[in-house]
């Protein structure tokens, strides 16, 4: 009886953890999104139905900015995804078919994107976007650069949730430099640095991937700005800020910050 009766206690602590593993776990984000919003000024969930439509209707706007070409390799031409450049433009990082290598820029004609212009996103669509994917930072905040609508949303973490904090315009990497996207954390960062060829510098930088920066417009060396224009896709990859704003990021984003370039 007491070997039966051991059998039966292993038997439940199994259907326990199988029960949740089948039901609660993948319900967690779902529990966190209904919860987060109730006290907000949002649509109210109760239901997974509703929040998986809700997502699908919301990544719908968020539009990634991916720069094409057509590369010539060995003679032959291949549609590829511009990754990044070195050199304003000299080499290109790309991918074709599943393969990724340098090329020379004489081998890379890229293709102009046939843009569309983009709404706003609401705080809701960007917080909401965020926590679903269940995006990890291993500070309290997060950086969501959306490249199309040239707009860098800072969110800050209250109960596990991420709330929308800051919405800076910017500026981002033109047509032929682009800004690289992906997924990365803030490496370091600086209140100043110098171009290569020490022509001009720029303020409050943020390292997220090699050379690719936040920080603020270039100046002089006489402090006149050399470029301020915002919202458009004019820089060499970094992502552009006014100085005011640049410097809340210096001040404000710990290193270790996730960031999605998108």
């Amino acid at each position: 009886m007491n070997r039966f009766l051991k059998y039966l206690t292993i038997l439940a602590a199994y259907i326990t953890i199988f029960l949740f593993i089948a039901f609660i776990w993948p319900n967690k984000n779902t529990i966190s999104i209904i919860e987060s919003t109730e006290s907000m000024e949002n649509p109210k969930f109760t239901n997974d139905n509703e929040i998986i439509n809700e997502y699908q209707k919301i990544s719908k706007k968020i539009i990634p900015y991916i720069v094409k070409a057509n590369v010539m390799v060995d003679n032959e031409t291949y549609l590829a995804e511009i990754i990044e450049d070195k050199q304003n433009g000299q080499t290109y990082y790309v991918k074709y078919n599943d393969i990724m290598k340098w090329l020379p820029f004489y081998d890379v004609d890229i293709i102009q994107n046939n843009e569309e212009k983009l709404e706003s996103l609401s705080n809701f669509e960007i917080e909401f976007y965020i926590n679903y994917n269940h995006y990890l930072s291993k500070t309290d905040y997060f950086i969501f650069v959306d490249i199309y609508r040239n707009e860098t949303y800072i969110l800050k973490r209250k109960n596990q949730y991420f709330y929308l904090e800051k919405r800076l315009s910017c500026s981002t990497g033109s047509l032929t430099t682009p800004t690289k996207r992906g997924l990365y954390t803030i490496k370091s960062k600086g209140s100043h640095f110098y171009s290569r060829d020490n022509t001009y510098i720029c303020y409050n930088y943020l390292q997220y991937d090699g050379s690719y920066l936040l920080h603020s417009f270039p100046y002089s060396f006489n402090k006149e700005i050399l470029d301020d224009r915002l919202g458009q896709r004019v820089s060499s990859g970094c992502v552009r800020f006014t100085f005011d704003d640049s410097k809340y990021l210096y001040d404000n984003i710990p290193i270790d910050t996730a960031i999605l370039i998108n």
